[in-house]
Protein backbone atom coordinates (compact mmCIF):
# COMPACT_ATOMS: atom_id res chain seq x y z
CA UNK A 1 0.00 0.00 0.00
CA UNK A 2 1.50 3.36 -1.02
CA UNK A 3 1.67 6.43 1.22
CA UNK A 4 -1.39 8.02 -0.38
CA UNK A 5 -3.46 4.84 -0.07
CA UNK A 6 -2.28 4.43 3.53
CA UNK A 7 -3.37 7.98 4.36
CA UNK A 8 -6.80 7.44 2.82
CA UNK A 9 -7.26 4.13 4.66
CA UNK A 10 -6.08 5.55 8.00
CA UNK A 11 -8.33 8.59 7.60
CA UNK A 12 -11.39 6.50 6.75
CA UNK A 13 -10.87 4.36 9.84
CA UNK A 14 -9.83 7.17 12.19
CA UNK A 15 -6.29 5.90 12.82
CA UNK A 16 -4.81 9.17 14.06
CA UNK A 17 -1.48 7.65 15.15
CA UNK A 18 -0.93 6.31 11.66
CA UNK A 19 -1.85 9.70 10.18
CA UNK A 20 0.60 11.42 12.54
CA UNK A 21 3.36 8.99 11.50
CA UNK A 22 2.57 9.56 7.82
CA UNK A 23 2.58 13.33 8.34
CA UNK A 24 5.94 13.15 10.17
CA UNK A 25 7.31 11.08 7.28
CA UNK A 26 6.26 13.79 4.84
CA UNK A 27 3.09 12.24 3.36
CA UNK A 28 1.14 14.48 1.01
CA UNK A 29 -2.42 14.66 2.35
CA UNK A 30 -3.61 16.55 -0.72
CA UNK A 31 -3.37 13.45 -2.95
CA UNK A 32 -6.67 12.17 -4.28
CA UNK A 33 -7.94 8.63 -4.45
CA UNK A 34 -9.35 7.15 -7.64
CA UNK A 35 -12.65 8.78 -6.67
CA UNK A 36 -10.97 12.18 -6.46
CA UNK A 37 -11.18 12.26 -2.64
CA UNK A 38 -8.50 13.46 -0.25
CA UNK A 39 -7.77 11.79 3.11
CA UNK A 40 -9.78 14.61 4.72
CA UNK A 41 -12.82 13.58 2.67
CA UNK A 42 -12.49 10.02 3.93
CA UNK A 43 -12.09 11.10 7.56
CA UNK A 44 -14.88 13.66 7.62
CA UNK A 45 -17.42 12.37 5.13
CA UNK A 46 -16.99 8.59 5.00
CA UNK A 47 -15.70 7.63 8.43
CA UNK A 48 -17.08 10.52 10.47
CA UNK A 49 -13.82 10.76 12.41
CA UNK A 50 -13.58 14.33 13.69
CA UNK A 51 -10.17 13.94 15.34
CA UNK A 52 -8.63 12.53 12.15
CA UNK A 53 -10.30 15.30 10.11
CA UNK A 54 -8.87 17.96 12.45
CA UNK A 55 -5.41 16.40 12.15
CA UNK A 56 -5.63 16.53 8.36
CA UNK A 57 -6.58 20.20 8.39
CA UNK A 58 -8.93 22.15 6.16
CA UNK A 59 -10.26 20.34 3.13
CA UNK A 60 -9.12 21.19 -0.35
CA UNK A 61 -11.62 22.71 -2.69
CA UNK A 62 -13.00 19.64 -4.55
CA UNK A 63 -12.35 21.25 -7.93
CA UNK A 64 -8.72 21.95 -6.95
CA UNK A 65 -8.29 18.39 -5.69
CA UNK A 66 -9.64 16.96 -8.94
CA UNK A 67 -7.45 19.32 -10.96
CA UNK A 68 -4.39 18.12 -9.02
CA UNK A 69 -5.45 14.50 -9.56
CA UNK A 70 -5.93 15.06 -13.29
CA UNK A 71 -2.52 16.74 -13.50
CA UNK A 72 -0.86 13.75 -11.83
CA UNK A 73 -2.69 11.27 -14.08
CA UNK A 74 -1.63 13.17 -17.20
CA UNK A 75 1.96 13.12 -15.92
CA UNK A 76 1.71 9.33 -15.31
CA UNK A 77 0.33 8.90 -18.83
CA UNK A 78 3.11 10.94 -20.42
CA UNK A 79 5.82 9.11 -18.43
CA UNK A 80 4.40 5.69 -19.38
CA UNK A 81 4.21 6.77 -23.03
CA UNK A 82 7.91 7.74 -22.96
CA UNK A 83 8.89 4.43 -21.36
CA UNK A 84 6.77 2.53 -23.89
CA UNK A 85 8.51 4.34 -26.74
CA UNK A 86 11.93 3.26 -25.36
CA UNK A 87 10.79 -0.35 -24.88
CA UNK A 88 9.30 -0.44 -28.38
CA UNK A 89 12.58 0.80 -29.84
CA UNK A 90 14.54 -1.79 -27.83
CA UNK A 91 12.17 -4.59 -28.86
CA UNK A 92 11.29 -5.42 -25.23
CA UNK A 93 7.77 -6.81 -25.68
CA UNK A 94 7.13 -7.73 -22.02
CA UNK A 95 7.98 -4.28 -20.66
CA UNK A 96 6.10 -2.66 -23.56
CA UNK A 97 2.96 -4.62 -22.64
CA UNK A 98 3.22 -3.42 -19.02
CA UNK A 99 3.61 0.20 -20.09
CA UNK A 100 0.68 -0.09 -22.50
CA UNK A 101 -1.42 -1.29 -19.57
CA UNK A 102 -0.35 1.78 -17.53
CA UNK A 103 -1.16 4.02 -20.48
CA UNK A 104 -4.60 2.42 -20.82
CA UNK A 105 -5.32 2.71 -17.06
CA UNK A 106 -4.19 6.32 -16.83
CA UNK A 107 -6.22 7.09 -19.97
CA UNK A 108 -9.29 5.50 -18.37
CA UNK A 109 -8.87 7.58 -15.20
CA UNK A 110 -8.28 10.76 -17.19
CA UNK A 111 -11.32 10.18 -19.42
CA UNK A 112 -13.57 9.52 -16.42
CA UNK A 113 -12.47 12.65 -14.57
CA UNK A 114 -12.50 14.74 -17.75
CA UNK A 115 -16.09 13.71 -18.51
CA UNK A 116 -17.15 14.38 -14.92
CA UNK A 117 -15.55 17.79 -14.51
CA UNK A 118 -15.63 19.24 -18.04
CA UNK A 119 -18.75 21.44 -17.70
CA UNK A 120 -17.46 23.16 -14.55
CA UNK A 121 -13.89 23.50 -15.82
CA UNK A 122 -14.96 24.90 -19.18
CA UNK A 123 -16.64 27.78 -17.38
CA UNK A 124 -13.50 28.40 -15.30
CA UNK A 125 -10.93 27.95 -18.08
CA UNK A 126 -11.86 31.07 -20.03
CA UNK A 127 -9.64 33.23 -17.81
CA UNK A 128 -7.20 30.47 -16.86
CA UNK A 129 -4.65 29.43 -19.52
CA UNK A 130 -3.16 26.74 -17.22
CA UNK A 131 -6.54 25.02 -16.83
CA UNK A 132 -7.23 25.43 -20.55
CA UNK A 133 -3.93 23.65 -21.32
CA UNK A 134 -4.79 20.87 -18.85
CA UNK A 135 -8.19 20.35 -20.49
CA UNK A 136 -6.58 20.26 -23.92
CA UNK A 137 -4.16 17.51 -22.79
CA UNK A 138 -6.99 15.53 -21.19
CA UNK A 139 -9.02 15.81 -24.38
CA UNK A 140 -6.12 14.54 -26.52
CA UNK A 141 -5.49 11.62 -24.14
CA UNK A 142 -9.19 10.74 -24.15
CA UNK A 143 -9.10 10.67 -27.96
CA UNK A 144 -6.00 8.45 -27.91
CA UNK A 145 -7.72 6.08 -25.47
CA UNK A 146 -10.63 5.67 -27.88
CA UNK A 147 -8.18 4.95 -30.70
CA UNK A 148 -6.24 2.41 -28.55
CA UNK A 149 -9.49 0.58 -27.86
CA UNK A 150 -10.29 0.51 -31.57
CA UNK A 151 -13.37 2.67 -31.12
CA UNK A 152 -14.62 4.87 -33.90
CA UNK A 153 -16.67 8.00 -34.32
CA UNK A 154 -19.94 6.14 -33.67
CA UNK A 155 -18.67 4.98 -30.26
CA UNK A 156 -17.60 8.50 -29.36
CA UNK A 157 -20.99 9.80 -30.51
CA UNK A 158 -22.83 7.23 -28.36
CA UNK A 159 -20.72 8.14 -25.32
CA UNK A 160 -21.31 11.84 -26.01
CA UNK A 161 -25.10 11.32 -26.13
CA UNK A 162 -24.94 9.40 -22.84
CA UNK A 163 -22.84 12.15 -21.21
CA UNK A 164 -25.22 14.84 -22.47
CA UNK A 165 -28.17 12.88 -21.04
CA UNK A 166 -26.39 12.63 -17.68
CA UNK A 167 -25.77 16.38 -17.76
CA UNK A 168 -29.44 17.10 -18.57
CA UNK A 169 -30.52 14.82 -15.70
CA UNK A 170 -28.13 16.67 -13.38
CA UNK A 171 -29.46 20.04 -14.56
CA UNK A 172 -33.06 18.84 -14.07
CA UNK A 173 -32.30 17.59 -10.55
CA UNK A 174 -30.52 20.85 -9.74
CA UNK A 175 -33.48 22.87 -11.05
CA UNK A 176 -35.94 20.81 -8.97
CA UNK A 177 -33.78 21.24 -5.88
CA UNK A 178 -33.53 25.01 -6.44
CA UNK A 179 -37.30 25.25 -6.87
CA UNK A 180 -37.84 23.25 -3.68
CA UNK A 181 -35.45 25.54 -1.77
CA UNK A 182 -37.32 28.63 -3.01
CA UNK A 183 -40.69 27.15 -2.03
CA UNK A 184 -39.46 26.11 1.41
CA UNK A 185 -37.92 29.54 2.03
CA UNK A 186 -41.23 31.12 1.09
CA UNK A 187 -43.11 28.75 3.42
CA UNK A 188 -40.66 29.52 6.23
CA UNK A 189 -41.10 33.28 5.77
CA UNK A 190 -44.89 32.93 5.80
CA UNK A 191 -44.83 30.76 8.92
CA UNK A 192 -42.48 33.20 10.66
CA UNK A 193 -44.76 36.11 9.72
CA UNK A 194 -47.95 34.41 10.96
Amino acid sequence: MGGAAAAHHAAQHGHTRVLEALRDAGADFSLCSGKGWTPYDYAAKVGGHEEAARLLGAPLDPAQARKAYLTRKIQEYEEAALRAKKFRAAGNADCLKTEEHWIWQAGTDIKKLYDEMLPMWQAQSKDNPELEDLLDKAQRITELKYRMEGKGEKDVDADLRAAEAELRAFDDAKSRAMLRVMVLRDVKERMAGA
